[in-house]
């Protein structure tokens, strides 16, 4: 089990990172999508730029942060969201599919045009059809993982679990939670293989 705290940063601080409007620009084109997301988590790791190179798109660098206690470093970040009445364009929402569970961990990146941009190292989703769906039809690499959510409001700690099964790499079981005691966030973060996976590893020795 490994445990991270991570300081406050006061808002009202100097700072030379750009400020971004809460009120997103009109569209130029029709939605191709509408969706809500909920229980939602940003949790962030902050490495060295030369860690996550390897990942970036041609002409891409790691975006860095400029100022702070994390000044040079670039975040990592896990994202873990309940997808709620997601639907086609502006229509209506598809019944029970358009609502799952998503994990997906994603980077930050930065062209030489100064265009900053987000670059995904995994989605997964709880719903079969949707991925199936969003590999076939989007090109988007999703994975089908089981999840589930959970909530204590008296200390203040929200979680989610994953189980995930991949047919070459066997099955995982990821467990992270997330708290905020006395204006401080902390995570737990675990990892485990499944009972199948331990039964795999037990055969081949």
């Amino acid at each position: 089990m490994q445990v991270a705290a991570f300081p406050v940063l006061d808002p009202a601080a100097p700072s030379d990172v750009p400020l971004v409007d809460a009120i997103a620009p009109a569209l130029t084109s029709p939605p191709i999508m509408s969706q809500q997301w909920c229980d939602l988590a940003f949790l962030h790791w902050f490495v060295p730029p030369a860690r996550v190179q390897s990942w970036m798109p041609p002409g891409a660098t790691p975006d860095l942060v400029p100022s702070g206690p994390f000044a040079g470093l670039t975040p990592v970040a896990l994202v873990p969201f309940r997808m709620v009445d997601a639907g086609f364009g502006s229509g209506p929402a598809v019944p029970y599919f358009g609502t799952f569970w998503e994990t997906n961990v994603r980077l930050y990146s930065i062209d030489a045009a100064g265009t900053h941009g987000i670059v995904f190292c995994s989605l997964d989703a709880s719903r079969l059809a949707v991925v199936l769906a969003a590999r076939i039809a989007l090109g988007l690499p999703y994975r089908f993982s089981r999840m589930r959510g959970y909530a204590r409001i008296s200390g203040r700690e929200s979680g989610t679990g994953l189980d995930r099964h991949h047919p070459m790499a066997g099955a995982s079981r990821d467990q992270q939670s997330y708290r905020d005691p006395g204006g401080r966030a902390a995570v737990r973060s675990r990892r485990a293989p499944t009972r199948g996976q331990g039964r795999r590893q037990k055969n081949r020795r």
